[in-house]
């Protein structure tokens, strides 16, 4: 079994989305953060295509933990 999640540790840790980032990484916030903080500014010319709304859903996700 230990080594069937490190397997499956291995793999997710390939898998890369549209922009070619790991979905849920450190670098992947990082880079949906800066998108999201240019819309907030005013930016029209952002494209949030990609992986916007799983950081959203991670957004609501905390949000949720904070209250509850």
């Amino acid at each position: 079994m230990k080594q069937l999640l490190r397997r499956l540790q291995k793999l997710e840790a390939r898998r890369t989305d549209c922009i070619g980032l790991v979905p849920f990484s450190p670098e992947w916030r990082a880079h949906w953060d800066e998108r999201f903080d240019r819309v907030l500014d005013g930016d029209d010319s952002v494209d949030l295509r990609g992986g916007a709304l799983d950081r959203i859903d991670l957004i609501v996700a905390e949000a949720n933990a904070c209250a509850g």
